[in-house]
């Protein structure tokens, strides 16, 4: 078993996806994102056994402004913005 979950975990495509918010992880959206989006996706690839999800979380504005959630998705500086 170890040995074909070594072989699994070896074949896995690691994927970067940039998710981020204008607001802090304690905003209930952000926590929701983070604490059940994010391992929900992790969950289904896992099973599926072809991909894994590199996370780069930026939070808090690190990135960009409340009002520019949509522009920064759309100019690419975050895959996934709330």
């Amino acid at each position: 078993m170890l040995a074909s979950s070594a072989g699994l975990a070896a074949a896995q495509q690691a994927i970067t996806v940039n998710i981020g918010s204008s607001h802090p992880e304690q905003n209930i959206w952000v926590y929701a994102m983070k604490n059940t989006f994010q391992p929900e996706v992790n969950r289904i690839l896992e099973a599926a056994g072809e991909y894994k999800v590199d996370w780069v979380e930026s939070y808090a504005g690190t990135l960009y402004k409340f009002t520019d959630t949509r522009e920064a998705v759309m100019d690419g500086i975050v895959d996934v913005g709330m």
